[in-house]
């Protein structure tokens, strides 16, 4: 069974995106749904397994350019699928909601 309900994902997820690095995500199982494609390591991909997570994270570490792929999503369109699912909050800074708010 998962460790947390099937659909809690709280804000603070993304903090991690906004703030530039990759976010390591221990939550609800249906994460990745809310994250761009590869922007973000999953604790469920490895069965919530902290040892195995933690040897991935330092795999990561040793590897600096599989660490970078990690910010490919950046440089190329978000799927459509996804963009369509999340209209402007994806397609518009926090911050800059907040301001036309």
């Amino acid at each position: 069974p998962s460790p947390v309900p099937h659909s809690l994902t709280r804000p603070q997820a993304f903090d991690g995106l906004e703030a530039g690095v990759v976010p390591v995500y221990l939550g609800a199982p249906n994460g990745p749904d809310f994250f761009p494609p590869k922007a973000a390591v999953f604790a469920a991909d490895f069965g919530h397994d902290m040892a195995r997570l933690g040897a991935h994270l330092l795999w990561l570490v040793e590897r600096p350019q599989r660490y970078l792929d990690l910010f490919s999503w950046k440089g190329r369109p978000l799927p459509e699928a996804y963009a369509r699912r999340w209209g402007a909050l994806v397609l518009v800074r926090p911050a800059c909601r907040l301001c036309r708010w």
